[in-house]
């Protein structure tokens, strides 16, 4: 009975513990119930009910002073974080679908409708006819083509006449429309079976404010045909520092050179090309794969170009340079085999031969005697010569006594004019490997350097001479050199498949990175430059 007794009281000490009781006695003098008062502002994890959202700070139950916990809640913290989904409402838009690209949309809250900065893309390309497609617009450049009136020349390629083309241009972050009306004319190109067809090209031009971002895009309104928008920074011809890039014979290699041009998009004002852009100039489909299928890279940076052998003489091509951009040029006799032209950029002389229409394997008297005026009237500090056919490369087309006549019969015809009127340097192409030259005279020799080393760059100081450069293929034909003349080359080496140049002028300083590209990643050749005291 006793240990009854005791189990009785050992269950009601444990009763007593487990149960709420209040401080003050009943009227009998003795401890009452305790009444719960759900009053406590606890955050306890247990007692939350909902975790905070964008639109609501996160609920909690009000608990007692025992830890029991009530019904109501208060609200406490801050406001969470979004919930982003894929809403594809109007007001999300960033990019209508076009020919090529999906429509692009920011993500959005689902709870507020907020807009992220994370985009996501949904449906697909606009869907076309197989006539439709023919008025699509490929092959989108453009180029400097007025750098003291800040004029850019546009150009581009349709398979039918253009029902109602427009380029429509704006400032970005504007909302309205600039819309400039190419004038268009029919060409002939070749079929894959060598068929001669007829296309159209469209050109214009436009001016722009220097130093301004604009999106512009081409569209025919006619079949609600639209090309991507492309960021296009104008560029500032007044500056005095500034970065350029050398590229040429991209041919056979669209892959590679959309890994140049991707390289180059952040870095360069714009690219000088010197030459054969394509392997088969005479059919527009390969245009078409070259620069149609990197357009992102190439309608946004002005592209300069001079014109190769296989714009010309390869395959019986003519007038694919002028076809495929829009110089500003002066009158020449014709531009079937390309043409030649200058510009003025900074403090820099540019002056872009062409190497193709010459006879007795020189530049003819029209464009000779121009190329002395060019020269003779200069004021520029820097002077810049590209050419497609080389003077100076280790290559079959520079040192193969069999195949270097041109080579030879520049060297003769250019060499002391060069010299005698201070280039600084000469971009040549056609022979896909990477060297340099040290400086030479008007006598054909080469001189000493003197050299400085600034931040680990090897600069020459005033050389007394011009230097001559080549870049390597910005395409898929790597070629090794045939032979390297004693004494004349600082560097002479295989050119790797998609290679190039940047060249940043800044004052007194022109400093050359030669690169490529080796899929993953840019490499570097080279890098030295020239110093003006």
């Amino acid at each position: 009975m006793k240990k009854l007794a005791y189990l009785f009281l050992f269950a009601l000490l444990i009763l007593t513990l487990s149960s709420c009781h209040k401080d003050a006695p009943d009227e009998g003098g003795e401890a009452g119930p305790h009444v719960c008062e759900f009053v406590e502002k606890s955050t306890k994890s247990k007692y939350i009910k909902t975790r905070a959202t964008c639109i609501q700070r996160a609920e909690y139950y009000y608990s007692c002073s025992c830890g029991e916990m009530g019904t109501e809640v208060f609200e406490h913290g801050d406001f969470g974080g979004h919930s982003y989904g894929k809403n594809t409402a109007d007001q999300y838009l960033i990019k209508e679908a076009t020919v090529k690209t999906s429509a692009i949309y920011y993500k959005s809250c689902s709870r507020c409708g907020t807009a992220s900065n994370d985009t996501f893309v949904s449906g697909t390309p606009i869907a076309l006819t197989d006539e439709e497609k023919r008025y699509v617009p490929t092959s989108v450049t453009v180029t400097l083509y007025d750098t003291e009136e800040s004029v850019y020349g546009f150009t581009y390629n349709t398979y039918n006449a253009p029902g109602d083309p427009v380029i429509q241009i704006k400032k970005a972050g504007d909302t309205e429309w600039e819309e400039i009306a190419p004038a268009s004319y029919e060409a002939t190109t070749q079929d894959g079976d060598g068929v001669s067809v007829s296309y159209f090209i469209s050109k214009a031009e436009i001016t722009l404010k220097r130093g301004t971002v604009y999106v512009y895009r081409v569209l025919d309104r006619a079949f609600g045909i639209i090309t991507p928008e492309v960021t296009l920074k104008a560029c500032d011809p007044a500056s005095t520092s500034f970065t350029f890039s050398h590229v040429s014979d991209s041919q056979a290699g669209p892959a590679e050179f959309g890994r140049v041009m991707k390289s180059i998009a952040d870095s360069s004002d714009f690219v000088i090309h010197g030459g054969d852009v394509v392997q088969y100039a005479h059919k527009e489909a390969e245009w078409t794969e070259m620069l149609d299928g990197n357009y992102e890279y190439i309608m946004g940076m002005p592209i300069i170009p001079i014109t190769g052998n296989h714009e010309t003489s390869y395959n019986n091509a003519t007038f694919e340079i002028y076809k495929h951009f829009n110089n500003k040029i002066p009158e020449q006799t014709s531009v079937a085999l390309g043409y030649y032209y200058s510009f003025v950029y900074g403090d820099v002389k540019f002056i872009m031969l062409n190497t193709n229409d010459l006879e007795d394997n020189r530049l003819k008297a029209e464009q000779y005697n121009w190329l002395v005026d060019e020269l003779r009237n200069n004021t520029c500090k820097w002077t810049v010569v590209s050419m497609h056919n080389p003077m100076y490369s280790v290559g079959k087309y520079g040192a193969d006594q069999t195949r270097n006549q041109i080579a030879l019969a520049l060297r003769e015809q250019l060499g002391s004019l060069f010299a005698e009127y201070g280039v600084d340097l000469v971009l040549q192409a056609h022979d896909h490997a990477v060297s340099r030259t040290f400086p030479i005279d008007a006598d054909g020799a080469t001189t000493a350097e003197m050299t400085e080393t600034e931040n680990g760059v090897e600069y020459i100081v005033d050389p007394d001479g011009v230097i001559y450069i080549m870049n390597g293929p910005a395409g898929t034909q790597q070629r090794a050199p045939v032979a390297i003349e004693d004494g004349i080359y600082a560097y002479a080496e295989t050119g790797r498949r998609a290679s190039w140049a940047d060249i940043t002028v800044d004052g007194d300083t022109l400093t050359v990175t030669v690169k490529w590209h080796d899929g993953t990643s840019e490499q570097v050749y080279h890098t030295w430059g020239i110093k003006k005291s």
